[in-house]
């Protein structure tokens, strides 16, 4: 399998690649919107600042409070075989605006028990 990572500047390159194709073969081709992973920058400030910092406020370790955090915020349900089944998404999973959205829940609920942001 051959991916792509399209732009406006290699559009002209991915064409001539499909025009050079073997016509008496099938082809399958799949398009989708890229979303950019959360950032290294995200990552280092949840795991070494806000997660030991409302862990330690709200005592709990910072692996269970981590748990909590995705338990409460990162719940979500399927169905199979017409039954619900509760899962909790993995935040090595989120993109970048998904992972904000986490930290800003993580945050809000932590001021709500009393805790404060250090700027």
């Amino acid at each position: 399998m051959k991916t792509w990572n399209l732009t406006k500047q290699n559009l002209p390159n991915l064409i001539k690649k499909l025009n050079e194709l073997d016509y008496t073969k099938r082809w399958k081709v799949v398009f989708y919107e890229q979303s950019e992973k959360r950032s290294n920058e995200q990552n280092e400030r949840l795991w070494g600042y806000l997660y030991p910092s409302i862990a330690n406020h709200l005592g709990y370790s910072i692996n269970d409070f981590h748990k909590i955090c995705k338990g409460k915020f990162l719940r979500t349900e399927i169905v199979v075989d017409d039954e619900i089944i509760p899962v909790v998404k993995s935040t090595t999973k989120l993109n970048v605006k998904e992972f904000t959205e986490y930290m800003e829940n993580i945050e809000q609920w932590a001021a709500e028990e009393g805790w404060l942001i250090e700027r």
